[in-house]
């Protein structure tokens, strides 16, 4: 078994150069195992992950909705405090932005714009044969597939 974590960079390099410039089929057979266990430990690490997200939003998301609750029946009662043997549950305002709904047509003065690239249009164009003075073309890239 092939242990490249263990393995610096250039140890793996020297590797890997061996592996591909021979063709050594046990070597590339190695690190083609090594790959696949690298992402079937990602992939577990993401669904623990995944999972831990899920219980965290679980539990505050019932804990918002205990809150909401308790705070439903104060405001019912018009109770600012009410005692529990472990502290006391408290109606507070909200702080921060003033809250504001806009309910009609407003004037451009209380508007944002928002400019951005439309890159569909400037794609378009490049493959018209357009030159574009303020677009550079990047190179995609390359990854690699196992197949």
């Amino acid at each position: 078994m092939l242990d490249v974590q263990a393995m610096d960079d250039e140890t793996l390099d020297r590797l890997v150069s061996l592996a591909v410039g021979e063709g050594r089929k046990e070597s590339l057979d190695a690190l083609w195992t090594a790959i696949e266990q690298a992402e079937a430990v990602e992939d577990a690490n993401k669904i623990l992950a995944d999972k831990a997200t899920f219980r965290r939003n679980s539990a505050a998301g019932e804990a918002a909705r205990i809150k909401e609750r308790i705070l439903f029946q104060m405001q019912a009662r018009d109770l600012k405090h009410v005692q529990a043997s472990a502290g006391k549950f408290a109606r507070t305002a909200n702080g921060g932005a003033l809250p504001l709904r806009i309910t009609g047509d407003y004037p451009n003065e209380f508007a944002r714009v928002k400019r951005e690239p439309d890159l569909e249009k400037v794609r378009s164009a490049l493959k018209e044969g357009e030159i574009l003075d303020f677009v550079e073309v990047l190179d995609r890239g390359e990854h690699l597939r196992l197949r």
